[in-house]
């Protein structure tokens, strides 16, 4: 006899949660308070027009296919992916700033802006690169079953490298003199619900993951993930 297991919440985490458990076997219930699944990434339409409710960008795309791999699949067996160009648009107070996709263009723009900036950016973000890999390959693709997974002694050698003792602030506010600039590179870690000020430097990982890696848009909008899960679950 198969052993049940119920699963609360319906969001991303819910939905892949639910999708293991099934191919290993379980008889899963998917419990979902609210009239559709998606958790924060629900969908509403009216009107013939329709809203993503809650993420509207598509970062990281790497987690997204490591998660479709598990399950024998890839993202665009579900949908297409689009990279936005500009990435997206920052509003000052007297002016904006669009983001462009391509990083030499980028360079130049902030080259425009502060003169020197475009080389230094390039160091920042080559240093961002080497804390992504770091980040995901040490602690995001780990299981977690062990406090022990995370005592290595290239984790601990590598505390210095990966500005785990600064604030993203401090390392920006270094780099860069114009506010704006300065605003553009600390404002992404506001999705990880931290202030520039104080989570550490190594999160400059999602400069990395923003401007080298791009900002993408799923066609029919961000519900699709939720459908493409939906349907792994049927499987």
């Amino acid at each position: 006899m198969k052993s049940k297991i119920i699963v609360i919440g319906s969001g991303f985490s819910g939905l892949v949660a639910a999708a293991s458990l099934a191919q290993k076997g379980f008889e899963v219930k998917l419990l979902e308070k609210n009239s559709s699944i998606g958790g924060r990434s629900r969908q509403f339409a009216d009107s013939g027009f329709t809203f993503d409710m809650g993420p509207s960008w598509y970062w990281m795309p790497e987690v997204f296919e490591n998660t479709f791999s598990y399950f024998g699949h890839q993202a665009s067996d579900f949908y297409e992916l689009e990279r936005l160009d500009p990435s997206y648009v920052v509003k000052f107070e007297e002016d904006q700033f669009d983001v462009p996709a391509d990083l030499n263009e980028l360079k130049r723009k902030f080259e425009d802006i502060e003169q020197g900036s475009g080389e230094v950016l390039q160091k920042f973000l080559d240093e961002a690169a080497y804390k992504y890999k770091v980040g995901m390959d040490e602690f995001v693709w780990k299981p977690s079953h062990s406090i022990r997974e995370f005592v290595d002694p290239r984790i601990i050698s590598s505390v210095f490298k990966l500005n785990m003792l600064q604030s993203l602030s401090s390392v920006v506010r270094k780099k860069f003199k114009d506010s704006r600039i300065r605003r553009i590179l600390e404002f992404p870690v506001l999705f990880l619900g931290a202030t520039p000020w104080k989570i550490p430097a190594m999160y400059s990982l999602m400069n990395h993951a923003d401007l080298s890696l791009g900002t993408w848009y799923p066609k029919g909008g961000m519900y699709e993930i939720v459908r493409a899960l939906e349907k792994i679950c049927h499987q």
